[in-house]
């Protein structure tokens, strides 16, 4: 049995962002009901969740929010770890946590580490080469692999045959092929009661609207597509595999009686990919007569989102949906591997906004080789969306992201800067409107910030003109901090930051 210590740092994002996602750490709670499980003594240091609204200039713009590097090494001594797995999510959150695990290292030189999460998976043996004080690096899906590596830590063997596993061994990187991944089913329950739950409980943060105490959950892992600027077949394969129903309920209903759960945040990539599963899903929660609300503030597909399949979605509390259609050009569709049909989707967002949704699209303007046209057609795309009663919107800048296949086309045709802290840090820009970056040869880099702004200024302007109401609706939600759209919970999140009340 190992002594193993779980920790998030705090996350990273910029002070010009429109909003700061400082929600629960879904990932890490799955790793540490693994570990648990197999034996290991398993505690958990969630930075952001045990100081919320603590902020850490980190430079270039940049600010982190959770513990100085001072509290977390002092919660370290006190739990004296044998392993330490360090969740790395976001690339931007590199720069800091490798300085962290550096500082860990210098501190705990006998405490073995390793990293985790999509960063991770993207670039592992990247991270090892970066970072002397990194022992090992898992990729993809964490329970089985962190779970076997403790096992031989314990033993004191060598990691090798591990899958998913790079590692560091006698002065030498080595890298095993990924293992087969773990039955959906199989996996242990989210160790909740070893992170601070109630602090994103108790202030509203979480990935999705405010809805009231909020549960993140996941009733999928992988996605079937393939989009080009996506990293997560590095990180979930193209497996796409849904839970049975009834242990996504069970959860659910635990969450409700232990943690008086209002909400549910479902974290997957492709939440809805199987009509028959979202279908017996919608009517479990009706006939329990739940007055919870579910939303999947990561976007989804609309190939089973038809009208019936709406409508009881709505019945049993989803009023918050996001489509990610990316680009209203079918060029910059067909480029980025999208494979959606932009009629059809559009049949489903009427569809939601009839039966009573709050509807948002997610939209990426400077995509590689797009042209003037594509953003004109993505805006009038937008426009025509807006008439249609959707509420929200944001146009992103793309940026090519570790583990994306554009990531690696574009790294390895030299069309991209230096991959170092400073690049990686311009990720966590990516949602601001000051600044844009063009990787397209036909368009500059204030073609596609002019263009973004324009898109959204257009949207909103043409919603609120074709109902009035959401003004007042708006000015009295920023008044009371309530929120019920993507619009309002970015402005009442900019709100608390002026204020000091968020970070």
């Amino acid at each position: 049995m190992s002594r193993v210590l779980f920790l998030r740092p705090p996350i990273a994002f910029a002070l010009s962002s429109s909003t700061s996602h400082v929600c629960p750490p879904l990932g890490l709670a799955y790793v540490a009901a693994a570990a648990r499980a197999a034996g290991h003594d398993t505690t958990c240091i969630d930075a952001s969740g045990e100081a919320p609204f603590q902020r850490i200039a980190a430079g270039h713009g940049v600010i982190q929010v959770g513990l100085t590097t001072a509290q977390m090494l002092e919660r370290i001594e006190h739990a004296a770890p044998q392993v330490i797995g360090i969740s790395v999510m976001f690339s931007q959150d590199w720069p800091a946590a490798r300085q962290l695990i550096s500082a860990i290292k210098a501190r705990f030189p006998q405490t073995y580490i390793v990293a985790g999460g999509e960063h991770i998976s993207a670039v592992p043996v990247w991270c090892l080469e970066q970072c002397a004080a990194l022992d090992a690096c898992v990729q993809g899906e964490g329970e089985s692999a962190i779970v076997a590596l403790l096992d031989a830590h314990t033993a004191g063997r060598s990691p090798s045959g591990i899958g998913g596993i790079a590692y560091r061994e006698a002065g030498r990187i080595q890298q095993a092929a990924r293992g087969a991944r773990a039955a959906i089913g199989s996996i242990a329950a989210p160790a909740w009661d070893l992170l601070p739950l109630e602090p994103y409980l108790a202030h509203g943060l979480s990935y999705g609207v405010n809805r009231g105490r909020t549960m993140p959950i996941l009733a999928s892992r992988g996605c079937p597509y393939s989009c080009t600027f996506c990293s997560s077949p590095m990180m979930w394969t193209t497996l796409w595999a849904a839970r049975p129903v009834a242990d996504v309920i069970a959860e659910m209903a635990d969450a409700i009686e232990r943690y008086r759960a209002e909400c549910f945040d479902f974290y997957d990539l492709t939440a809805i990919v199987r009509r028959d599963w979202v279908l017996e899903f919608c009517q479990a929660i009706i006939d329990r007569g739940w007055r919870i609300s579910w939303q999947m503030p990561a976007g989804t597909r609309s190939e089973a989102l038809d009208r019936d399949v709406l409508t009881l979605m709505r019945q049993s509390g989803n009023q918050f949906i996001i489509y990610a259609p990316e680009s209203g050009s079918e060029a910059t569709l067909a480029a980025m591997n999208k494979r959606i049909r932009l009629g059809r989707m559009q049949q489903s967002i009427r569809d939601a906004v009839e039966v009573g949704m709050s509807v948002k699209l997610n939209i990426i303007m400077g995509m590689p080789g797009e042209r003037w046209r594509d953003l004109l057609a993505t805006t009038w795309f937008l426009i025509r969306m807006a008439w249609l009663g959707v509420e929200d919107a944001f146009a992103a800048s793309f940026t090519p992201y570790p583990g994306s296949a554009l990531f690696t086309e574009m790294r390895d045709a030299g069309q991209l800067p230096p991959i170092d802290d400073d690049y990686l840090r311009s990720l966590a820009s990516i949602s601001s409107f000051a600044h844009s970056r063009s990787y397209s040869p036909h368009l500059s880099n204030r073609s596609i910030t002019a263009m973004r702004v324009v898109s959204m200024v257009l949207f909103y302007g043409v919603g609120f003109l074709r109902k009035p109401s959401r003004v007042l609706r708006l000015i009295r939600n920023l008044w009371r901090n309530r929120e019920e759209s993507r619009l309002e919970l970015g402005l009442v999140d900019l709100k608390a930051r002026w204020l000091g009340r968020r970070a």
